[in-house]
């Protein structure tokens, strides 16, 4: 399955789908993590595989740091 983060994660199961791929990453980390849980729902049978593409020397790098900063933080404070 292809869609945007924001409109893939909320109110879908995709239990048919073992592979997510990511061509952006939403400034709120939490949004993708949260489109990647659609696929690892009750139902799902096989393994799956989380795919982020990020192009090297590019904004999506810069973001892809942030992200995982902001994921350490709420993880310290939780």
């Amino acid at each position: 399955f292809l869609l945007s983060t924001r409109a893939g994660g909320q109110g879908l199961n995709l239990t048919s789908a073992d592979t997510v791929i990511f061509l952006d990453q939403d400034f709120n980390p939490h949004n993708d993590l949260q489109a990647a849980a659609r696929a690892h729902r009750i139902g799902q049978k096989r393994n799956v595989k989380i795919i982020r593409l990020v192009g090297k020397n590019t904004v999506e790098e810069i973001i892809t740091r942030r992200a995982a900063k902001k994921l350490l933080l709420t993880n310290a404070v939780m």
